[in-house]
């Protein structure tokens, strides 16, 4: 091992262990969405670590507490820092929040959900999808939103159709403050045809199945923002 990597791997060492200690405080006194959202600031807060082409994962579940470290290419190493959450929780109650959302099929019929950890819909199953970030162009967006929730590098918004724009309205927020509401500008895009999911990542999702349309219609576990996209009005 060279001396640089050994320098390196020694710094992430400390950086883990002082971050875990911290998102696990954090965890175990608030609720899992604003701990989730913390852990996320800092995880964002840390990248590169001082390993070009590295960056710092850290997955919360409340008591449990689970710190990895995955490589990307450089390339895909992103400046970009989470905004404090009180900040983030005055932009959500001023003003909509603009996203994607993913429809992904399967070979047999079925349609991806996931059961969200966070609030807003905390405990629904609802599809992938993911809030676009200020100067991030749509293309930018749904790459790196597809990458994020499905663990898939090599989507393109191209592979996809626009499905219609939505409104998601909620009475709660994130970091689960009284009296904050919710409002998302949801882009519904389906892809055209299956992709191979080895590893769906863990951070938003506690669990993921597959379900016909005709299924999620029928199903109230399933939030009323995710059976739109599969309503008779929405497929005409």
């Amino acid at each position: 091992m060279s001396a640089r990597a050994a320098i390196t791997s020694s710094a992430v060492s400390r950086i883990v262990t002082r971050v875990a200690r911290r998102t696990y405080e954090v965890a175990t006194r608030h609720p899992a969405g604003e701990a989730r959202y913390l852990q996320r600031n800092m995880c964002a807060n840390l990248r590169h670590c001082g390993c070009p082409g590295r960056y710092l994962v850290i997955d919360v579940h409340l008591n449990r507490l689970v710190v990895c470290l995955q490589t990307f290419p450089d390339t895909d190493v992103e400046e970009f820092t989470m905004l404090p959450l009180d900040t983030f929780l005055h932009i959500i109650d001023a003003t909509p929040l603009v996203a994607i959302d993913l429809i992904i099929p399967n070979k047999e019929r079925g349609f991806l959900l996931g059961q969200r950890v966070n609030k807003p819909a905390q405990g629904f199953w609802f599809v992938p999808g993911g809030r676009i970030r200020k100067n991030e162009r749509l293309d930018d967006a749904f790459r790196r939103i597809a990458h994020d929730e499905l663990g898939h590098p090599d989507l393109k918004r191209g592979d996809a159709d626009l499905v219609g724009v939505y409104e998601h309205l909620y009475e709660d927020n994130v970091g689960g403050v009284p009296d904050i509401s919710t409002h998302y500008v949801v882009l519904g895009y389906k892809l055209r045809k299956p992709v191979d999911l080895d590893a769906l990542p863990a951070t938003q999702h506690t669990a993921y199945r597959w379900a016909t349309a005709a299924e999620i219609l029928d199903d109230p576990a399933v939030h009323s923002n995710t059976q739109a996209y599969f309503s008779a009005s929405a497929n005409r």
